[in-house]
């Protein structure tokens, strides 16, 4: 021991000698507490059935690292913001709480990419089933009160490299503009050929007219083999035979170019857009009102906890609750379920087909329709040409217009969305608009008279929204609503400090989401048991009286 006296006091420091040996055993458990929130995951995790987990692995081989293992370290490091893998890898070697989950195994960093990556996408839906049955069985949520909402989040995707379908159609109609022009001049040389030898037998599609119907790049490969069969016909006449090979190549370019659009077409499949870098990612505006390559996240909560989650590639929330919804059934299927679910959902849900949809699964639309706040703040009063604000004769079966004129029916017209439901309207026609003083306010098409749609079984959707909304039950769900959809996102974006995604692909987004809300879940889990929060919210209370 070292000691050393200044000015009449002796200094005394501890031992230290960086060689010594520890001969007691030691075990790694004793250092982790009681309550943290390892034990937490670990507890989680060890519930999961092996045999739902084997059926990822194809046998044979050296041996595997254990599953169970994988998927605590990786969800342990999603609740502590290590999202890639060599920081997971570094993590795992020299941090008690990942050394403890690991079990002392050191996989490295592309065994945890290829696990993450490939084999949980199966295993994603089962632990998160799992943290389900955990938090209903711990009386955390209920599955009764449900809430819904979407969020944009940026995709791992070059933003200089995106194909707009505007522009595939584009460049595709103009490719088959020049290809009909090739197509025609081979069939010229070939009607030549015809008159000059009476020889029938080598017919182009593209001659005359027909021309026009070469629409895709297997019909050109068919015009090819012809055209090579001319070029080998015509060895007897140099210049012809130049002349055709030049086209021969004008066409084989302009296949290419073809086809490229027709895959492009392919990737589209409906969509607006997407980026090259990762073709499953479309052009959506961010909260920021940034264009960017992104995925429509749709999330619902209860109690503020994450219960069901999609990754959708359509901006628009309206058309993406069906399959939400038919999610939320797979993952509740063996849970002690309610017999009466509310949903709440902001005006995005509110269309015909979303209240359809909510009647037949037996579910509570608490779900705002389009100018629900304009009726509430009397926004909607004040506009006077809106066919809202047109009376309507139930018994005649019209509408008057702010001018006492007349609106009649006229017919109906059906339309079918993108999912195949079938809506239909009620079309209303103004016997004259003719010298009306309102006309320029009332109508857009200054040549025809003022036409409003109507569609009963909307409006009747509308009024029975309105109803539960204005309920007390209603308000209740209104007024938590913002609180229970808005956690989850601003936790994870804001807390968790993840706003893009590190995976490409659709497939692989959804196992990067299913972990932030399992994480999510998890945390809540363990604030609720620690208490940590308990100080803070006592305070928010105090200040609230």
């Amino acid at each position: 021991m070292e000691t050393k006296v200044i000015t009449g006091r002796k200094i005394v420091f501890k031992p230290y000698d960086q060689n010594q040996f520890v001969r007691v055993p030691i075990h790694i458990e004793e250092f982790i507490a009681a309550g943290h929130l390892v034990r937490i995951i670990d507890g989680v995790v060890e519930q999961l059935k092996m045999e739902d987990l084997e059926v990822y692995y194809p046998g044979g081989g050296s041996s595997a690292y254990h599953p169970k293992m994988m998927i605590k370290v990786w969800l342990y490091g999603y609740c502590t913001r290590i999202y890639t893998t060599r920081p997971l890898a570094r993590a795992i070697r020299e941090q008690l709480p990942f050394i403890w989950l690991a079990g002392g195994h050191q996989p490295s960093f592309k065994t945890l990419s290829e696990f993450r990556g490939n084999r949980m996408q199966g295993m994603i839906d089962v632990i998160f089933k799992q943290v389900l049955l955990m938090l209903v069985q711990e009386g955390y949520i209920d599955l009764e009160d449900l809430y819904v909402d979407g969020s944009k989040w940026e995709a791992n995707a070059n933003r200089h490299k995106v194909v707009w379908a505007k522009n595939t159609a584009r460049y595709k109609a103009a490719v088959l503009e020049r290809i009909e022009k090739l197509l025609a001049e081979v069939g010229k040389l070939q009607a030549e050929e015809d008159l000059r030898y009476g020889n029938q037998d080598l017919e182009l599609q593209g001659e005359g007219k027909q021309a026009q119907v070469v629409l895709n790049s297997e019909q050109i490969s068919a015009q090819l083999i012809n055209l090579n069969t001319l070029i080998a016909e015509a060895t007897e006449h140099k210049t012809r035979q130049k002349e055709l090979k030049k086209l021969r190549t004008a066409l084989v370019n302009e296949q290419e170019k073809l086809d490229r659009y027709e895959q492009q077409e392919q990737v589209l499949n409906g969509r607006n857009s997407f980026s090259k870098t990762d073709v499953d990612a479309t052009v959506m505006q961010m909260k920021d009102e940034r264009l960017l390559p992104g995925y429509n996240i749709q999330h619902s909560t209860n109690n503020q906890f994450i219960i069901n989650y999609t990754v959708e590639q359509n901006a628009s929330d309206s058309v993406t609750l069906g399959t939400h919804l038919d999610k939320m059934e797979e993952r509740f299927e063996g849970l002690p379920v309610t017999e009466h679910q509310n949903l709440c959902g902001d005006a995005g849900y509110g269309s015909e087909e979303n209240y359809a949809d909510l009647e037949g699964r037996n579910i509570k639309a608490y779900v705002k329709y389009a100018l629900f706040f304009q009726e509430h703040n009397g926004e909607l009063a004040k506009r006077k040409f809106r066919r809202e604000n047109f009376p309507y004769d139930d018994q005649k079966d019209e509408f008057t217009c702010p001018n006492n004129r007349k609106l009649k029916y006229v017919g109906d017209r059906a339309a079918k969305s993108t999912t195949g439901y079938k809506r239909v309207w009620r079309l209303y026609e103004c016997e004259n608009c003719a010298d009306c003083p309102f006309a320029s306010e009332c109508k857009k098409n200054e040549e025809k008279n003022r036409t409003v749609h109507y569609s009963p079984t909307y409006e009747a959707y509308k009024a029975q929204a309105k109803k539960l909304l204005e309920s007390d039950k209603g308000l209740e769900m209104r007024s938590n609503r913002s609180i229970e959809v808005e956690s989850g996102f601003g936790d994870i974006k804001y807390n968790m400090h993840h706003r893009r995604f590190i995976l490409r692909e659709r497939k692989k987004v959804y196992i990067e989401f299913g972990l932030l809300a399992i994480g999510h879940n998890l945390r809540k889990v363990f604030c609720e048991k620690s208490g940590i929060w308990a100080a803070y919210y006592a305070q928010r209370a105090r200040k609230r009286a």
